[in-house]
């Protein structure tokens, strides 16, 4: 926290981890907000986790971390958005469960490839000397979100059913959008020192 650099990126980190624990667990109870059945939903819940993780690898090799992050907390903040919107518009439009579980398990897919990139991003952004302390932090950090979930969902769920969507979705877009600030780690060696890091960001700005 002493360095600029270095807090800067652990900040961002830590608002990342928290906004994708906190969907991935709620999303994954959240048969009992848009009212669908709660065994199939949860079957699905697991299922869409396989495509998360397999085509979450060719992305971030050709595309990038930065990127495939980005895209995916976008994807899956709108996804929820629609949800929410369905929620609030339940009582004028009738909308088939059906199509509330589609995007619902969309979302909780991307969020789902999220949640593992950010895991392996976290470690490459920095040096040896912070590596293994800033990804335990940002883990425990993240650990929040999830102890958030049952007070979204059980308790503000109960209340405003559109609630917990509108809040995920809109925390989910905003860390889509704090992800440019990172630096691309693709195709870049890992840094033994800080100031390498540094260093290299400084001459690929002034390169752009």
């Amino acid at each position: 926290m002493t360095t600029r650099e270095v807090r800067l990126r652990a900040l961002v980190l830590y608002y990342i981890w928290i906004v994708t624990t906190a969907p991935y667990y709620s999303l994954s109870h959240f048969s009992s907000i848009i009212n669908t059945n709660i065994y199939m939903y949860s079957f699905l819940s697991g299922v869409v986790e396989v495509p998360a993780y397999l085509g979450m690898w060719p992305a971030i090799t050709y595309l990038g971390r930065k990127v495939t992050l980005a895209a995916l907390l976008l994807f899956s903040g709108l996804c929820v958005s629609v949800v929410t919107l369905f929620l609030i518009l339940q009582y004028e439009v009738t909308v088939p469960a059906e199509l509330k579980m589609f995007f619902s398990l969309s979302g909780k897919m991307a969020i789902t490839a999220s949640l593992h990139l950010v895991w392996v991003f976290t470690g490459e952004l920095f040096s040896t000397k912070h590596r293994a302390r800033i990804v335990g932090e940002a883990c425990m950090v993240g650990k929040l979100g999830a102890m958030m979930v049952p007070y979204i969902n059980d308790l503000l769920g109960r209340v405003y059913p559109w609630a917990p969507g509108a809040m995920l979705s809109v925390a989910v877009i905003i860390a889509s959008g704090l992800v440019c600030i990172l630096p691309e780690t693709a195709n870049h060696k890992l840094t033994q020192k800080e100031d390498e890091r540094v260093a290299e960001d400084s001459i690929h700005l002034t390169v752009i």
